[in-house]
């Protein structure tokens, strides 16, 4: 098999790194470097896609090394603290222990963060919201001829969910929870 002529030409690891980039369409980086198009296209999949693989396996690797080595440390310094929390408890310096609980759960909080169990950010409850309480309560209100799968769809909903608009047993919802007109939610979100 011939050697890729993207590997061999001198500009090739600039070439490389303008690929990786994606600034720059293969046809303006095939004109600017004055090679062909479909031999940037086959390097980018044949050689290139390897290594950039590869690379991001040993960032992915290193990353994970990296946050092992700082939960090590955070434990250590949560023991460290710990030995500080009881000598002032053993001395009767209740505000520093008090200060240091504080700082305990601060490192617990980032640990668990850095372990995943525990996200940052902001969460949405879709339970809360009007749009979605009038969904359940029309989809509800529709099996009023059917009593024994709304009373489970109600309970189910509300054990699973802790739906706090839907009684249970089921009951009748109020009209004004109802959606009427197909795409109504839609017009009510302008």
């Amino acid at each position: 098999m011939r050697p890729c002529s993207i590997c061999t030409v001198r500009e090739g690891a600039a070439i490389n790194l303008e690929l990786v980039e994606g600034s720059l369409s293969l046809q303006k980086l095939a004109a600017k470097y004055r090679v062909s198009k479909s031999a940037l296209a086959r390097h980018k999949n044949r050689c290139l896609a390897g290594k950039i693989a590869a690379a991001q396996q040993r960032a992915i690797e290193k990353n994970g090394q990296e946050s092992d080595v700082l939960l090590a440390h955070l434990k250590a310094l949560i023991d460290r603290v710990g030995n500080v929390l009881d000598r002032c408890e053993r001395d009767g310096s209740y505000a520093l222990f008090f200060q240091g609980v504080r700082e305990v759960r601060e490192l617990h909080k980032l640990m668990s963060q850095l372990e995943g169990r525990l996200t940052s950010g902001p969460q949405v409850n879709i339970f809360a919201s009007v749009d979605f309480q009038r969904v359940i309560a029309t989809i509800v209100k529709s099996l009023d001829a059917f009593p024994d799968a709304k009373n489970h769809l109600v309970n189910v909903l509300s054990g699973k969910l802790r739906l706090p608009i839907l009684p249970t047993p089921a009951a009748a919802f109020d009209d004004a929870m109802l959606i009427d007109e197909p795409g109504e939610l839609e017009a009510n979100q302008d």
